[in-house]
């Protein structure tokens, strides 16, 4: 099994990868299975840091993937992919791209989900609605915009829970 915290280990020579596209596919695999505890059933929802560990991964498939275009990279959809990839229905990324879908829009319900899931069966889009929820982060993200919520304490740095996507600026404009 390889942890993340091992990508800074190998020393590197020039232009070589640090992992292979087929170790990245195991880490996605591993990551993107909803865990299971010692009783047999599965965690309730997935931890932050696997997302962001799905997220760091992803990242490094846009760029061999040559993903240039901000919005059509698969790092602003962790979430969504991991349900993808658990469903074996990957392919469809490129439609959520497409509609610009991205993991806010996080729980889909009969109404808000695309009809194109519809291509692959009406088993596909009850195994979405069923799976989804391990998939959902405990925060309330569209009350936390709204201001219903109240002050939120982040267990771990907030910068785990976004990704760099570019620099926002120098300053001096306010």
């Amino acid at each position: 099994m390889f942890a993340i915290r091992n990508l800074f280990k190998r020393p590197l020579g020039p232009q070589q990868q640090i992992l292979s596209d087929e170790e990245i596919h195991a880490n996605l695999q591993r990551l993107c299975v909803p865990q299971v505890s010692n009783e047999g059933a599965s965690s309730r929802r997935i931890l932050e840091r696997d997302v962001r560990g799905i997220q760091i991964f992803l990242q490094v498939l846009d760029e061999r993937s040559d993903r240039r275009d901000e919005e059509a990279k698969w790092a602003l959809r962790p979430r969504l992919y991991a349900i993808l990839h658990g469903l074996g229905a990957t392919d469809l990324m490129h439609s959520f791209i497409q509609d610009n879908l991205t993991d806010f829009y996080l729980p889909f319900n009969e109404q808000t989900l695309p009809r194109f899931i519809d291509q692959r069966g009406l088993g596909l889009r009850q195994a979405f609605f069923t799976v989804q929820d391990y998939y959902l982060s405990d925060v309330n993200v569209k009350d936390l915009e709204l201001g219903k919520s109240a002050h939120l304490l982040l267990r771990e740095s907030g910068d785990t829970y976004f990704a760099h996507v570019r620099p926002l600026g120098h300053g001096g404009f306010g």
